[in-house]
């Protein structure tokens, strides 16, 4: 039979926790891992930056002028077939960038499916942008840094969000008041 001497059966083990936890390398295509408010807000303006500018070049190449009807060049197939093979990897860099956002929420990534779903994923999109995660290591991992650059970058989608929300809602209330369908 075992005797009890100095340290109680049911006291909580003790133990010395010096190391921190290890930083996670995580990859741009990985849904592995963590991504606070301001380095999705930063990475997302990233990702539509780069998507505006090859589309931009796309649309000069193929001879494309501001306000002209669609012409045959929009219908070229290999327009088609840049432009897709575009999107392809965006919309994965978008998922994955969104997986990472409710991993720190703590929620799973599998939730990022919602937003498909019209309404709902305008209220979903907008909470996660709004959201503060985890300020603590969670079941995906430590909280991720945040670089000087992504927070800067951060800051301005934010304000670019809130100056197109802005615009749009006036836009609506406008076209309200004028008649227009």
């Amino acid at each position: 039979m075992a005797t009890i001497t100095d340290t109680d059966l049911y006291e909580a083990p003790q133990a010395e926790l010096t190391e921190s936890a290890p930083e996670i390398k995580t990859s741009l295509f990985s849904p592995r891992g963590r991504m606070g408010v301001v380095k999705y807000m930063a990475h997302t303006c990233v990702l539509m930056m780069v998507m505006a500018a090859f589309f931009g070049v796309v649309a000069v190449s193929a001879g494309v002028k501001i306000g002209e009807q669609a012409s045959s060049t929009a219908y070229n197939p290999l327009l088609l077939s840049l432009i897709v093979v575009a999107i392809l990897p965006a919309i994965w860099i978008g998922s994955v960038m969104l997986i990472k956002r409710l991993h720190d929420l703590n929620v799973t990534g599998w939730l990022f499916a919602l937003t498909a779903i019209p309404v709902l994923g305008a209220i979903i999109s907008l909470f996660i942008m709004c959201a503060p995660g985890m300020t603590e290591a969670n079941k995906f991992g430590p909280v991720a840094p945040t670089a000087l650059w992504e927070k800067v970058l951060g800051i301005i989608g934010l304000a670019l969000l809130i100056v197109g929300m802005v615009v749009s809602v006036g836009a609506l209330v406008a076209s309200f008041i004028m008649g227009i369908p």
